[in-house]
């Protein structure tokens, strides 16, 4: 199930800090890292499912909303401090939107990218997700 994580946080005179390690503060090791940048007020990004992968999402910069749906529980989440995280395991849809042109969502994963493990229609990730 999607959940927030608190990330570890270090405030100086100079600035914030905030840090990941994989197999440390996350449940697993970090094999890629990619970014979203450039959003579409209104327009959804993701909009799809990892049939194995696990990815924390933190938003470096500016707002993003996130909804989610296990196939079970729809849940939304708004991501907007760059030391929490959202934590999202393998069969989880998600979509996410800003209205922030700017922001910035930094994704890390357990894997690399694989066309063949993403489930892009929801219907066929509904039917997966029964038992």
């Amino acid at each position: 199930m999607p959940r927030l994580v608190p990330l570890p946080a270090f405030h100086d005179p100079r600035g914030d800090l905030s840090w990941v390690a994989g197999g440390h503060d996350l449940p697993f090791a970090i094999a890629r890292a990619y970014w979203l940048t450039s959003w579409t007020p209104g327009v959804a990004r993701g909009v799809h499912a990892h049939r194995r992968l696990h990815q924390l999402y933190v938003a470096v910069h500016g707002t993003i909303s996130i909804a989610t749906d296990d196939g079970q529980t729809p849940r939304n989440f708004t991501l907007s401090r760059p030391n929490e995280g959202l934590l999202l395991g393998p069969m989880t849809w998600r979509s996410l939107t800003s209205s922030d042109p700017q922001a910035v969502l930094l994704a890390l994963a357990d894997g690399p990218h694989d066309e063949a493990e993403i489930i892009r229609d929801r219907a066929t990730f509904l039917d997966e997700c029964r038992p």
